[in-house]
């Protein structure tokens, strides 16, 4: 199973908020000003310890799939190619400005295995939709001719 980035930021923002209502309906007035400010800090370790767990499975994550990849196969069509080449980046911008080229090229020369890939690949994955709507306008165009 895959959880997305988008979900699993999201789960830590529903903790961290439950957590912190918990320990502000438990913060006693008379309690020192130092208890109080204490106790609020506390409310912003929990999401800053699991998003740099995140961040650090995502890191090894990417590290292993990235020398787990095979070389890019020269063989391929060009949006192949463009969507291999996708796969190399560390740059999540620069990846996701490639995947759209790949999609304008994928669409232009038909491949529409090419699309539904590389759309998969969008972040947010709500692009995806776009896309796939684009992929299927062009194909109703098509056939229409």
């Amino acid at each position: 199973m895959d959880i997305s980035t988008d979900l699993v930021v999201k789960l830590i923002a529903l903790i961290t908020t439950l957590v912190g209502l918990y320990k502000v309906a438990n913060i006693k007035i008379a309690e020192p000003l130092l208890v109080q400010i204490t106790a609020a800090l506390s409310i912003l370790l929990v999401p800053a310890v699991m998003l740099g767990l995140l961040l650090m499975m995502q890191t090894f994550q990417d590290m292993v799939g990235r020398s787990n990849r095979a070389d890019i196969d020269v063989n391929a069509s060009d949006a192949e190619i463009m969507y291999q080449i996708s796969k190399k980046f560390w740059n999540q911008s620069l990846r996701q400005k490639v995947l759209h080229l790949t999609i304008d090229k994928a669409l232009d020369t038909g491949r529409y295995d090419v699309v539904v890939k590389a759309a998969g690949e969008l972040n947010p994955p709500d692009q995806s939709d776009e896309v796939l709507l684009r992929a299927a306008e062009q194909l109703s165009k098509d056939s229409s001719k």
